[in-house]
Order: structure tokens, then C-alpha cells, then sequence
């Protein structure tokens, strides 16, 4: 079926504000943790892979998420396109939920999608000073590779 999104840290007021008295902005959900559950299915008669990933869509941003009870640590990333958070294998005729927690980096640049999707991912976050990292260097190491399927068992 088609990717499932969810996008946080918007520029809007986020409606979690803990005082609704305190005038100053809430922009970006900064300190507010963030709970989705992604509801995935395969109908097919043989396994499927989806794959959890994140979309920074505000420049550079480091994200951490506990997913299914186990942490995962993206790293820094900066070019809107979409990082492998996680694989997930689902056999013939099943269904699962992942279950993400996370919250906005301090440091960070919002908002962020994230999503479920059946299309492999970029695997790993470029290294801090590649020409696609965080941090651009010039003379830096060369952009990221292309979209890659993950090894067996991940």
C-alpha cells in the first residue's frame, strides 16, 4: 500500500503546551515526546520488508528513537531525503505494529517526517563533513551512496 507519514516539530504552536498563561512559543515540540504507532500489513503470500525511516525537512537534525523497545540512533543528518531508521520483515499474511518513541534535539532543526514505506532507504546517516552531511567541508568525503537493500536478518 502506500507510505505512511507522520511529520513533527512544525512551525505551528504545539498543542501539548504545558501552560496555556506562558505567552512565549512552543515551536518545534522541543522537550515533548512523541509516541506513534505505524499499523503495517502484508496480505501477500510471501515476506515483505518495510522500512522505518526519517525525512529532515528543517536542515540539519540528530535524531534517536526507541522503536519496538529497542534504541536506535540515526545520527546527523541534513538533505531532505529519506534515512533508515529500521527494517522490519513481516511474513506471509501478517501484521505488526511499530511502535516509535522520540523527541526533538535541542540542537536540532524541525520538522521531521517519519515513515513506513516498502522502498529501501538511504542506510546510514553520510559522514558529519561529506558534501551531504551536517556539516559540509570542502574537499570533503563524496555524497552518500544511492538507496541499498539492508543485509539479510536486519
Amino acid at each position: 500500500g502506500p507510505d505512511a507519514v507522520d511529520v513533527y516539530g512544525t512551525r505551528r504552536r504545539t498543542p501539548r503546551n504545558l501552560d496555556p498563561a506562558d505567552i512565549g512559543h512552543d515551536y518545534g515540540d522541543y522537550g515533548v515526546l512523541q509516541h506513534v504507532a505505524f499499523d503495517v500489513d502484508n496480505p501477500g503470500a510471501g515476506a515483505a520488508t518495510v522500512y522505518l525511516y526519517e525525512k529532515p525537512l528543517g536542515g540539519v537534525v540528530r535524531s534517536s528513537f526507541v522503536v519496538n523497545g529497542s534504541a536506535v540512533d540515526v545520527g546527523c543528518v541534513r538533505v531532505a531525503q529519506r534515512y533508515l531508521i529500521a527494517p522490519y520483515e513481516l511474513g506471509p499474511h501478517a501484521t505488526a505494529t511499530l511502535d516509535v518513541l522520540t523527541m526533538t534535539d535541542g540542537g536540532s532543526n524541525y520538522p521531521l517526517e517519519i515513515g513506513v514505506s516498502a522502498t529501501a532507504p538511504l542506510l546510514a546517516a553520510p559522514p558529519i563533513s561529506a558534501q551531504d552531511g551536517c556539516f559540509p567541508k570542502p574537499g570533503g568525503p563524496p555524497a552518500a551512496a544511492q538507496p541499498q537493500t539492508p543485509p539479510p536478518g536486519q
